[in-house]
């Protein structure tokens, strides 16, 4: 198992290391990966890719899967992350428990951050 979160979107080159992740994986072997996501909300009031160097790549549902796929790994599962650490604390997590029964353009819109579970091809 791989397991990256919030770390490919500061690497200069996220489609090498893919490749070395898969190259590192036996058969079969599962990458989980976390992305902030480009498409929330939240991004408008705080921008992930903000051209100050932190953040080098811009992260989608559509662009990760297909990246995923380039880099020859097969998606298992995708899903959205709406819980915060403030969610959280002002106890906000059941209520963002009803976001997963929304269509998916709410949920895409209401994440701030997106998991993807992969299997090397």
């Amino acid at each position: 198992v791989v397991f990256m979160s919030h770390i490919l979107e500061h690497v200069e080159n996220p489609i090498n290391l893919l490749r070395f992740c898969n190259k590192s994986l036996r058969p079969g072997g599962v990458l989980i990966l976390s992305l902030p996501n480009e498409q929330g909300l939240i991004h408008y009031k705080h921008p992930y890719f903000t051209n100050d160097g932190n953040h080098l790549y811009a992260f989608t549902e559509d662009n990760t899967k297909e990246l995923l796929k380039y880099t020859n790994f097969e998606i298992k599962q995708f899903f959205y992350e709406y819980n915060t650490s403030l969610s959280t604390q002002l106890h906000l997590d059941n209520i963002f428990k009803l976001i997963d029964y929304m269509p998916h353009f709410v949920r895409r819109k209401m994440a701030w951050a997106h998991w993807s579970i992969a299997q090397k091809k």
